[in-house]
């Protein structure tokens, strides 16, 4: 499927590199809006995502979502020990945790790429339709 969609004229292939410690910390600052992050985060991120920004952003707004990442002032801190929280070791690991909270037929579709596709589809499509100005009404496509 990837070389189908390579062959056509308008495709373009694209290397990314892996964020620098630096990159990566700043993007953690700017996902989560502050100035400043605990040296056991940026610890805690870089030991799993390796300067993969999208296993960096998901990393987050899990430790967020389960309540491990928390507002502590006018930042964040950590609310166990790093090494009590159990993070998976690959993007698709950490889908996979995600889909096994919520309902069986979830999990399920959520073990096929095809799926993985379609969801991060949408989710990107959303942002730049966002980051353009452009709202979608009514539902999103399935």
């Amino acid at each position: 499927m990837v070389r189908a969609i390579l062959n056509k004229s308008y495709a373009q292939r694209v290397s990314l590199e892996r964020l620098s410690d630096e990159d990566s910390q700043a993007m953690i600052r700017q996902l989560l809006g502050t100035a400043t992050i605990p040296a056991e985060l940026e610890r805690l991120v870089e030991s799993h995502a390796d300067g993969n920004p999208l296993f960096i952003e998901e990393l987050i707004r899990d430790l967020v979502e389960a309540g491990d990442l928390a507002r502590d002032g006018e930042g964040y801190a950590l609310t166990r020990q790093a090494d009590e929280i159990n993070l998976p070791t690959t993007v698709g690991g950490l889908f996979l945790a995600r889909a096994d909270g919520s309902s069986p037929s979830s999990a399920t579709c959520c073990r096929s790429p095809r799926c993985w596709a379609g969801s991060s589809t949408s989710r990107s499509s959303a942002r730049w339709r966002a980051a353009a100005g452009k709202t979608r009404t009514g539902p999103a496509p399935a």
